[in-house]
This record gives C-alpha cells, sequence and structure tokens, in this order.
C-alpha cells in the first residue's frame, strides 16, 4: 500500500498524509480515510484526497476546507497527485478537472426518509423500531433511507428493517430496537435481532427483551427483523478416538446455526476429564477445538464430557471415553 498521498490544486497544496502510525483505538477511522463503499464492494482500497468531517486521525495536512475544492460554473483547476511508498519509490499524476456550465436542474439528492447529522445525537422511533445513535457513529451527514417490509417467510418475527445500506460505515454501535408480531411466550428467550443480507445466511445480534421491544447493539446499516434460534450447536469428533495411547492432542469442531456478531457470544464451552476441567483451545477459524496432552491425564481409561453453548443458550453435551 502507499505511505503518503500530496494533493495540489493550481499548484497550491490542498491535502496530504504520511501514515507513520496512529493509536491502535483510532484504526476504525480508516473506515472514513477510505472510500468504505468501494471497500466494501469490491475489496478495494481506494484513499481519500479530502477528510470527512468526522474523521479524528491525525496524520493530516489539509487546507481549510480539508482539500475539498469549490468551482465556479465553467471553472477548471490543475491538480497534481503525488504518492509514495515506505521505500520512497513515487508516482505523479497531473490532470484537470472542470466544472460543467450552470444546469437548469438544481443538485438533488437522493429520497431520504430521515436527516441525522453527524455531530449529534439522533433517534428513529416510529413504534415498530427505534435507533439511538450516540454522537460520533457517523463520519458525515447521513441521508437514511429507512423501509418496513412484512415478509409472510417461515421463521421472521418482525417485519423486515431495512435500515439505509450497508456500504455506509459506521463508528459506534448504535442502541436497536425491535418490537415483534405475535410470538409464542415458550419462544421468547430464545428471540434474536438477525441481520440478512441478500444471498448469505442470517447473522445474529442476539438481544434481551426491553418494553416489549428486543434490543441489541448493532454497527451495521442493512436490514434487521427477529427470528428464533432453539437448535443446539453441532459437536463432530475431528480427531478423537477410544484409544488415543500416544496421542499428543484431541480435537472436535463446533458449529451453530447462527453466526454471530457485535456483543453476541461465541459458542461458549467446557470441558471435564473425569469431572475435572482441562483445558480447551478454540480455533474460531477452522471452529476446531482442541487439548494437548500435558502430563496431567495419568495412562489408563477416562472420561469426558464436552459441553458446548450457543449465544440463546440451546445447549449440546457429548461424553465419550477414552484410553490415555
Amino acid at each position: 500500500g502507499i505511505y503518503s498521498l500530496e494533493f495540489a490544486a493550481a499548484d497550491s497544496m490542498r491535502f496530504a498524509f504520511r501514515m507513520d502510525h496512529f493509536a491502535a483505538e483510532q484504526s476504525r477511522y480508516l473506515n472514513a480515510h477510505l472510500d468504505y463503499s468501494e471497500q466494501s464492494r469490491n475489496d478495494s482500497w481506494v484513499h481519500r484526497s479530502f477528510r470527512l468531517p468526522g474523521n479524528a486521525l491525525d496524520f493530516y495536512q489539509t487546507d481549510a476546507r480539508q482539500g475539498r475544492l469549490r468551482l465556479a460554473p465553467g471553472e477548471s483547476l490543475p491538480l497534481t497527485f503525488i504518492v509514495r511508498d515506505h521505500h520512497g519509490n513515487s508516482s505523479q499524476l497531473r490532470t484537470v478537472v472542470k466544472r460543467r456550465a450552470t444546469s437548469s436542474l438544481p443538485p438533488s439528492r437522493p429520497p431520504y426518509t430521515y436527516y441525522l447529522p453527524y455531530d449529534e445525537a439522533n433517534i428513529i422511533d416510529n413504534g415498530s423500531i427505534r435507533a439511538h445513535f450516540r454522537e460520533g457513529t457517523f463520519y458525515e451527514d447521513v441521508y437514511l433511507q429507512y423501509e418496513m417490509v412484512a415478509e409472510a417467510s417461515d421463521g421472521l418475527y418482525a417485519p423486515v428493517h431495512r435500515l439505509h445500506r450497508p456500504d455506509v460505515p459506521l463508528h459506534r454501535y448504535f442502541d436497536l430496537q425491535i418490537r415483534p408480531n405475535a410470538i409464542p411466550h415458550h419462544l421468547r428467550p430464545y428471540a434474536l435481532i438477525a441481520y440478512c443480507e441478500d444471498g448469505k445466511e442470517p447473522v445474529s445480534y442476539g438481544g434481551e427483551w426491553v418494553d416489549g421491544k428486543l434490543r441489541a447493539p448493532v454497527r451495521k446499516f442493512g436490514n434487521y427483523t427477529i427470528m428464533v434460534d432453539t437448535v443446539a450447536p453441532v459437536v463432530v469428533a475431528h480427531r478423537f478416538q477410544r484409544d488415543m495411547r500416544g496421542w499428543e492432542a484431541f480435537s472436535f469442531k463446533i458449529t451453530d446455526n447462527f453466526p454471530t456478531a457485535g456483543k453476541a457470544n461465541t459458542l461458549r464451552f467446557r470441558a471435564e476429564v473425569d469431572g475435572q476441567w482441562i483445558l480447551m483451545e478454540y480455533d474460531l477459524r477452522t471452529d476446531r477445538l482442541f487439548h494437548k496432552f500435558d502430563g496431567r491425564i495419568s495412562r489408563g481409561k477416562h472420561q469426558l464430557r464436552l459441553r458446548v453453548q450457543d449465544d440463546r443458550g440451546n445447549e449440546r453435551v457429548v461424553e465419550r471415553e477414552f484410553v490415555r
């Protein structure tokens, strides 16, 4: 990637940055430094040559307009971009930008439902959904598009609430509350706020009941509804057999029907051998749960008990006998 960028208009420096270092807690502001929409759709790193108002990164040198240009109708400006890598190699691009003559049509924005200033707290509440955005959630003003769609699909216990577009980044979690349709009392403990994206499996953000609505912190625009999860995790022996004399480790693969996001719990587990807790390590990337024999389990016959629980409390217990 690039190390620095300089942007000049009419030979006057307008914007520059040098990515020497920044604090770890500022790393999420890279969503404002990059063209997040381009990155999320095409996995491309496109650096902005202007600064969004809610971007708190401090490695910029800019003019008073934060790199933005203002041109009169018909005016043109020569532009120069210089980029360098960490070894000092550089490339330069020169081009010209020109504003077209005054149009008879006034500038317009796409249709929107709510205007949300970036430097204020904002609340949306229409009775069916409540979204509370704290100050500092947005990097720029948001012209939010919202639609409520009454879905008749099995497994949905609320309308689908389409909250803007997932290619618009959010810096902070926002508090989301959804009022359900009729949901049986015995299913309420298993209800969750689900993020639904076309062509992908729903993602659980968990949730808790507050004043008749299901509430969860989320950090992404998109489609949300209420679903339930009553299915226990799946536990499959990956590298395990009754006779493990001479083995260095054993492992299981654990999966669930709902991937989780936000502050919902990933799979929780506890393993015991002969009633005594043992250390199990979890590789989230491969869904593998494994134990390395370290001499604490003596030779002979033993009983393993593995308990795996998902975010909604569904539990699977596996018991196996083995010889060490």
